[in-house]
């Protein structure tokens, strides 16, 4: 899975879940793959209040909130918005071998988790790469889209 983005706004997750223009982006379990997989998923009714959790598939199988997902995704209390980015899916391209930072670190990320570059050469040399494979925004569907209904 390839995917790119420059992040163009943060809002809080209070913002987030407030905001019209990511309404379509409040999961709907019994919706169409689409609908069921929306990651505006955490609100609250106050900004003193306890976190609550969308049935999402970061839930527990019965729809209740799962405290592990919440305190994990809900640590630092940013969204990050982006109107500049790629997603290939499962079918996306391969990352190539050349794309390291200045201490031989690929950008080809495997597994779990998160990495962060703060090479500028890297990030400009990856938005080459990015700009000559055409076209931003949705390119193609995740991978898991063919098998995640009905897990958890």
């Amino acid at each position: 899975m390839v995917h790119a983005m420059r992040v163009t706004d943060t809002l809080t997750f209070d913002d987030y879940n407030a905001d019209p223009r990511f309404e379509k982006k409040k999961p709907y379990r019994c919706g169409s793959r689409k609908q069921s997989c929306g990651d505006n998923i955490y609100f609250r009714e106050t900004p003193d209040s306890p976190w609550r959790q969308r049935d999402s598939f970061h839930s527990r199988a019965d729809g209740t909130l799962s405290a592990e997902h919440v305190g994990r995704d809900t640590g630092v209390n940013r969204v990050l918005i982006s109107d500049h980015y790629v997603y290939f899916g499962g079918e996306g391209p391969v990352i190539p071998n050349d794309l390291v930072d200045e201490n031989g670190r690929s950008l080809a990320k495997h597994g779990i988790g998160q990495s962060r570059f703060d090479d500028a050469n890297l990030v400009d040399r990856l938005d080459d790469w990015v700009r000559s494979l055409g076209g931003m925004g949705l390119q193609g569907m995740p991978h898991e889209w063919l098998t995640l209904r009905g897990r958890r």
